[in-house]
């Protein structure tokens, strides 16, 4: 994957930024006064592009998938908002994606670290709750093969997902269980695949840092509705 960014780079014509760009996508404004709701983003009103316009986006988002699927997985949470909006892309939704190519642009070369270990498939699962238009939430999860311990050590991604819940969910804690559910059913063929090829695999571990979506998966906690 050397110089697959340069060269996409150099084929539509993109300025080099004149400072590094270090975030991938813009930040949501922090509240932290108890006052404040965090509210979900308000909807896109800025011009829409012209065709020429679309199928650019459109062209960018396909060869940066590529890339962040296979090495730079921090491109994932921005290449999927962006491509909810492409078919109908407005100015902000170039301006998202010119941010994205600056942040390309500092960081040409990432890769992945892999150790070796016991093959043992393990998942992070997280989401975001209502942090996405039309009142969705995110959800996030890490796979990737490590020891057979109840806290697995971080290792180089077999697979990520960076994607928005379909449904709209009620709580954090409904859209953390959601996630869990995504991920798992991401699991389930790379298991199989694990153990035609001869690595037998006990229950794989999914670590989840909200502990009602922990405890209604795990029945430790009993939902009343």
């Amino acid at each position: 994957m050397k110089h697959y960014i340069r060269k996409l780079l150099l084929k539509i014509g993109h300025p080099m930024s004149k400072k590094p760009q270090l975030s991938p996508h813009r930040a949501r404004e922090v509240k932290y006064s108890s006052k404040d709701s965090q509210m979900t983003p308000e909807e896109d009103t800025s011009p829409k592009l012209d065709e020429k316009g679309i199928k650019r986006v459109q062209m960018i988002v396909g060869a940066l998938l590529f890339i962040g699927r296979a090495v730079n997985n921090k491109l994932l949470v921005a290449l999927s908002a962006i491509g909810t909006q492409q078919s109908k892309a407005t100015e902000n939704t170039n301006e998202a994606l010119n941010q994205l190519l600056d942040y390309c642009a500092t960081y040409p070369d990432d890769g992945i670290i892999y150790r070796a270990s016991d093959m043992i498939l393990a998942a992070h699962s997280d989401a975001g709750f209502n942090n996405e238009t039309k009142g969705r939430s995110r959800a996030g999860a890490h796979i990737f093969l490590s020891e057979d311990d109840p806290m697995p050590r971080w290792n180089g991604l077999v697979l990520t997902i960076a994607a928005i819940i379909k449904y709209v969910m009620s709580s954090a804690a409904e859209a953390e269980t959601a996630a869990l559910y995504l991920t798992a059913k991401e699991m389930v063929p790379l298991r199989n695949a694990l153990d035609a090829m001869g690595w037998k695999q006990p229950p794989s571990p999914i670590q989840c840092d909200n502990s009602t979506a922990v405890g209604v998966t795990n029945v430790t906690l009993v939902p009343r509705k």
